[in-house]
């Protein structure tokens, strides 16, 4: 005689229990508790339907369509780009990830601020993701500017070798003087409308007089 009637089907060979859906046990003698999923039928632990939660599944979730619930707990874990405690909120971060209960901004590469708008000038050191300062790596010390292809600057005083285009300085931190532009601050700027500088790294007008068209 089957051991495991009425509340599941045994196997023909070895007369093991396969329980029904509501039952647990190696005997198929225990009901299964869980309110909304379903039973291990070895241990009777419930596993939970999607946005329900806790040992019998008896709490429901309440997690926006940008986060999946822990069925454990009952937390919102959101998904990348989202915070607050259902996830109902987008982060402001320029493609940075934010911090899931307070929305603050967990900067990466090379950026910093409060939104991560902002672009550290440290060529061999790490930024300060709130303020930009540099904390310089070993050898190194100052704050260098614009050094050509992001070269380092010297030990003693921060001197760059040769400045990216639109720099000029020792320190490559100061922009080419009005009406030039490009490498080394010797390019002579187009006439721009009602006398605007062009753009001191390309050159490039933003407005133009009348009658004329293009970049420059």
């Amino acid at each position: 005689m089957c051991r495991c009637h009425p509340n599941g089907q045994c196997e023909d060979v070895t007369g093991q229990c396969t329980c029904n859906a509501n039952r647990w046990g190696p005997k198929c003698e225990n009901a299964c508790l869980c309110k909304h999923g379903k039973c291990d039928q070895k241990t009777g632990k419930c596993t939970c339907e999607p946005n329900w939660w806790g040992p019998q599944c008896a709490s429901a979730c309440y997690c926006s369509l940008n986060s999946q619930c822990d069925q454990q707990s009952g937390t919102c874990n959101c998904q990348p780009g989202w915070w607050g405690r259902s996830c109902n909120n987008q982060c402001a971060c320029n493609n940075s990830p934010c911090e899931q209960f307070t929305g603050r901004c967990q900067c990466r590469g090379r950026t910093f601020g409060p939104r991560c708008d902002r672009y550290c000038q440290c060529h061999m050191g790490k930024c300060n993701q709130v303020d930009g300062t540099c904390t310089c790596d070993p050898g190194y010390r100052g704050k260098c500017g614009q050094c050509k292809e992001l070269q380092p600057c010297t030990i003693v005083d921060g001197r760059c070798l040769a400045c990216e285009a639109g720099w000029n300085g020792t320190k490559c931190d100061q922009i080419c003087s009005a009406g030039f532009y490009g490498e080394g601050c010797d390019q002579i700027c187009p006439p721009c409308k009602d006398g605007h500088t062009c753009n001191h790294i390309n050159g490039k007008c933003s407005h133009c007089n009348p009658g004329w068209i293009g970049d420059r």
